[in-house]
């Protein structure tokens, strides 16, 4: 018989058999690091939220920066507010908005999540990466 498979290898170690050592060797790998959906934490580069900025969803498709800025403003003062858009220039139906303090943003979740707006639900909670 000297031919063939195994011809000039050692012999395999005790424990070194199929179905051992998983999450080695080839395969297309497992629930490893960046392996499916939602991985859990935040994306790479990002850094603790400052909880002064709160991402609203279920805006009107109509909404300007403008008119986010002026509904949020009821709440207190704010930085800025931002709507968000296709690369073809329509609204994606939420944008964000950034208070001046940790204390307006929680203020604007607690009044405006799940309100309605021009028939839409809004939903409105603090960014986790800004």
């Amino acid at each position: 018989r000297g031919e063939g498979r195994g011809e000039g290898r050692p012999p395999r170690e005790a424990g070194a058999g199929r179905g051992e050592g998983r999450g080695e060797g080839r395969g297309r790998g497992g629930r490893g690091e960046g392996r499916g959906r939602g991985a859990g934490g935040p994306p790479p580069g990002a850094v603790e939220s400052s909880g002064l900025q709160i991402v609203v969803r279920g805006i009107p498709w109509s909404f300007t920066y403008k008119e986010l800025k002026e509904l949020f403003s009821q709440v207190a003062e704010i930085e800025r507010a931002d709507v968000m858009y296709t690369e073809e220039g329509r609204s994606k139906g939420y944008g964000t908005v950034r208070f001046l303090t940790t204390e307006a943003a929680t203020l604007a979740v607690e009044q405006f999540n799940a309100s309605d707006l021009e028939g839409r639900t809004l939903s409105v909670f603090v960014d986790k990466y800004a």
